[in-house]
């Protein structure tokens, strides 16, 4: 069996990521409250970046619209959207 440098440092990976996994499956309640922890900050972003995702798709309507009817108000009709 040859052990080259990269079939060692795999070794290695998988032996590394099952004691990781044996310590967080042993300290469950300390893995879920940083998960929880985590999640309270991330999650006004993910709220937010999801509401911009679903107004944009009126707004984009109402810029086109603005547009045509107001061309000269070219850099005004995204905010007046």
């Amino acid at each position: 069996m040859d052990l080259s440098k990269d079939s060692i440092k795999k070794i290695l990976l998988i032996l590394f990521a099952g004691i990781a996994f044996h310590y967080g499956l042993q300290n469950f309640s300390t893995v879920a409250s940083v998960f929880f922890g985590l999640m309270r900050l991330v999650l006004p972003f993910l709220v937010g970046g999801a509401i911009a995702f679903i107004l944009n798709i009126p707004m984009s309507r109402i810029e086109s619209l603005l547009l045509k009817k107001a061309p000269r108000m070219g850099r005004f009709c995204r905010p007046l959207a």
